[in-house]
């Protein structure tokens, strides 16, 4: 993974300064077993010869990595240009393995009623608040773990019932749970802003990587169309599904009823999001960290709660993240 990186710096890579951040797949486990994994990749960083500041190796909180999509996708859709507000601010909805992201910028209404629930926010000339929340557990892998472990039977495989499926999918939403705080959007999980209909949404990780599995070449899904794909692959048979996927391998077309049915129950169901076909979801292949870079290299201000793990100053010339939680995504020599 280094490898690019090492032949580009040459011999002045002790000038290269590395953090390292690990998302949900490692705030699920025991802390002990966490921080045994990030001294072990602290200290393989250290055998390349790299400068590694041992306290930029951490578990970033969900909070943390839902504001960095955010800022990824409303840099790359606004066209990255330096120092110049963006054009149009996006919300997304991140679908991931083991947690699940939402961010989106408050109205002014909002600002006014809940900024206890938000995050200061600024991106060039632009300045707003933004709501984050971060599910854990309600990752695709997660939920279907989950699922698979409170049913008696598999309803929600190839050569099935889809409405069957969704059904019982709908349940790990658990929307009966109390609501303490109102408005909630699922497992009584409160949120300054229950209509979401004037917010354009961008869906990634997972929502992408479901419609690259199926060779869906749209980026643009509406409520009906998600439907009918998930009604697709779940009432498709095993053997046809693997002649028409030939690439994909038995344990992912297994998986292709339950993640297309839970990623449409999360967006239309427990987000409410508009079900007129006029309303669509733009689906995108983009990780959090190129905003995680932003926020470092540029020196981007976000005022996290206090609560929060503490952020690192915007010095850090390399970010990159462990295999499986993300990427690695750029470098910068000191000048």
């Amino acid at each position: 993974m280094l490898s690019p990186i090492l032949q580009e710096v040459g011999e002045e890579k002790e000038k290269v300064e590395v953090s390292m951040f690990a998302t949900a797949g490692l705030r699920l486990l025991s802390e002990s077993k966490a921080q045994e994994i990030l001294r072990l990749s602290y200290e393989s960083l250290l055998s390349f010869g790299l400068f590694v500041n041992e306290a930029n190796v951490r578990i970033i909180t969900g909070y943390e990595e839902a504001v960095f999509s955010f800022l990824s996708v409303n840099l790359e859709l606004n066209d990255k240009y330096p120092n110049v507000a963006l054009s149009e601010i996006f919300g997304i909805v991140e679908m991931g393995g083991a947690s699940m992201q939402i961010a989106f910028k408050a109205d002014e209404n909002t600002v006014e009623n809940h900024i206890e629930d938000l995050v200061h926010v600024e991106v060039n000339n632009d300045s707003f608040y933004v709501f984050a929340k971060t599910f854990l557990g309600f990752g695709a892998n997660e939920a279907r773990k989950k699922f698979l472990e409170s049913e008696s039977q598999n309803v929600c495989k190839e050569g099935t019932s889809f409405e069957t499926c969704s059904d019982h999918v709908k349940k790990l939403l658990n929307k009966s749970k109390k609501c303490l705080d109102e408005p909630c959007y699922f497992n009584g999980v409160h949120a300054p802003l229950k209509d979401l209909k004037d917010i354009k949404f961008v869906g990634l990780s997972d929502f992408y990587y479901s419609l690259r599995d199926l060779s869906f070449n749209r980026s643009r899904l509406s409520y009906s169309e998600f439907k009918a794909l998930g009604k697709e692959v779940c009432e498709t048979p095993y053997v046809v599904l693997k002649n028409k996927h030939p690439k994909l391998s038995k344990e992912k077309i297994e998986q292709l009823c339950f993640k297309a049915t839970w990623e449409l129950n999360v967006l239309f169901e427990g987000f409410e999001f508009s079900k007129h076909d006029d309303s669509t979801v733009e689906i995108i292949n983009l990780s959090w960290t190129p905003g995680a870079a932003y926020y470092i290299l540029n020196g981007g201000k976000i005022s996290f709660e206090k609560n929060e793990s503490p952020f690192f100053q915007p010095k850090p010339l390399l970010l990159c993240s462990l295999v499986f939680c993300a990427g690695l995504i750029g470098f910068r020599k000191n000048a």
